[in-house]
C-alpha cells in the first residue's frame, strides 16, 4: 500500500500543475501596459483587437491621459477594473466572454466621437454580436465595471447606469441607477 501512494501523489501534483498552467477557459484577459511617457494603455486579446479593427476601422481605446485624473484615482483606488474603458465577463448568461467598451471611433470639430458598445461572444471564436448603446459626451469622468453579475457604466460623482441583458428582446436595457 505504501509503495503506491507516492506515485499517486506525484501524478496528482503533476495534473494540478498542468491544469493550473492552462489558464482561464475563456482565454487571455485585457491587460494594461505602461508607455514610456507613463500613460497606461489597454491591450485587448488579439481576437477582440482583430474584430474591432474590422468593425470600427481606425478606432482607438482612450488612454488614461484621456480621462479625468480624479476619476482615475477613484477607479484605481477601489480596484474597479483593469482600465476604465473596458469591462468583461458573461453579461447575458450564455457562457461566452462578452466585452463592454468605451471606444473613440472618430473625430469631430468638437472633439472625439466616443461610443459605448457591447460585444457579445458567439459560438465562433473571434466573432461577436455588436450592440451600440449610444454616444458618450464628455466621457472623461466615465468608467465601466462588471461585478457580482452586474454591468455598470459609472460616472464620477454623478451616478451611472446599469446595463442588463433582456433575454426576451435579445438586447440590452440601460437603466439609471
Amino acid at each position: 500500500m505504501r509503495g503506491t501512494a507516492l506515485p499517486r501523489i506525484a501524478c496528482l501534483a503533476l495534473a494540478c500543475l498542468v491544469l493550473s498552467s492552462v489558464g482561464p477557459v475563456w482565454g487571455k484577459n485585457p491587460e494594461v501596459e505602461e508607455t514610456k511617457e507613463g500613460d497606461k494603455i489597454l491591450v485587448l486579446p488579439s481576437e477582440v483587437e482583430k474584430f474591432l479593427s474590422q468593425e470600427f476601422p481606425g478606432y482607438r481605446i482612450p488612454k488614461t491621459s484621456d480621462f479625468n485624473p480624479a476619476m482615475l484615482e477613484y477607479f484605481y483606488s477601489r480596484l474597479i477594473g483593469v482600465h476604465p474603458a473596458v469591462a468583461y465577463g458573461d453579461f447575458n448568461g450564455d457562457k461566452k466572454r462578452d466585452y463592454a467598451l468605451i471606444l473613440i471611433t472618430g473625430d469631430t470639430k468638437w472633439g472625439p466621437l466616443v461610443e459605448l458598445i457591447v460585444l457579445n461572444g458567439t459560438r465562433r471564436s473571434g466573432e461577436f454580436d455588436v450592440f451600440h448603446l449610444g454616444e458618450l459626451y464628455a466621457f472623461k469622468d466615465d468608467y465601466l465595471s462588471f461585478n457580482d453579475g452586474k454591468l455598470y457604466k459609472g460616472r464620477l460623482q454623478k451616478g451611472g447606469w446599469y446595463i442588463s441583458w433582456d433575454p426576451k428582446k435579445q438586447t440590452y436595457n440601460v437603466v439609471k441607477s
